[in-house]
Formats: C-alpha cells, structure tokens, sequence
C-alpha cells in the first residue's frame, strides 16, 4: 500500500488485500466510511470464512482464492451501502428526511447509485 493511499476509505477492493500466502482482512483489506460501523464485524467475518477456507483444503493459494470469492459480495455490499448512508447525511435535512419517509430502506440504493 502507498502512502497516499494509507487510511483512506473509498472502497478498497478485496482483492487487493492478497499477495501470495499473504492475506489481509477487515478495514486493512476493504475499508469503507465508518458510516454502517462494520469494520470490527467485517474482520470477524473475513477470519471466519478464511478459516473455513483454509481447513478445507490443503492449497493456500486455493482456499485464499475461495475466501476472495466468498466474501466479495458482502464487502461490496457493505461498501455500497455504507457509501449510501454518507450521501444521505451529505443531503439537506428536509430532503433527506422526505426521501427516507417516501422510500424507506429503497432510498439507500438509490442514493448510492448516482
């Protein structure tokens, strides 16, 4: 990791937390904005089901490869949605408050794909 890109929280990819027999999890993997206060569950999760990868089979690179798979569609969901909730704090307090009331938990997908 670079410095300018130390400590930054703009959706880290996953997959950019592996290097050979090397894997990082939680925010040092995939940080997001601190918005949904999943960093500390997400670690837990990602040491789970590397651990589970890795007892089930005797290939690092292999059950490192099933851990990338198994936890990307969780991590982009976290990211998306914790991304979400940070453009809905941007919006004035009347629109944010009248989007929420007319659209419910809609209303957080939609924000994040502007």
């Amino acid at each position: 990791m670079s410095k300018s890109t130390a400590g930054q929280s703009n959706g880290s990819k996953l997959n950019g937390g592996t290097a050979g027999r090397v894997v990082l999890i939680g925010d040092a993997a995939h940080a997001s904005s601190p918005m949904m206060g999943q960093g500390g569950s997400m670690a837990m999760e990602d040491a789970l089901v590397l651990a589970e990868s890795l007892c089930s089979t005797r290939q690092a690179k292999t059950a490192i490869e099933m851990f990338v798979a198994r936890r990307k569609q969780r991590v982009d969901w976290v990211q998306q949605q914790s991304r979400a909730v940070g453009d809905m704090l941007g919006m004035p307090p009347g629109r944010r408050n009248s989007v929420l009331r007319e659209r419910g938990q809609s209303a957080f997908m939609v924000a994040s794909n502007r």
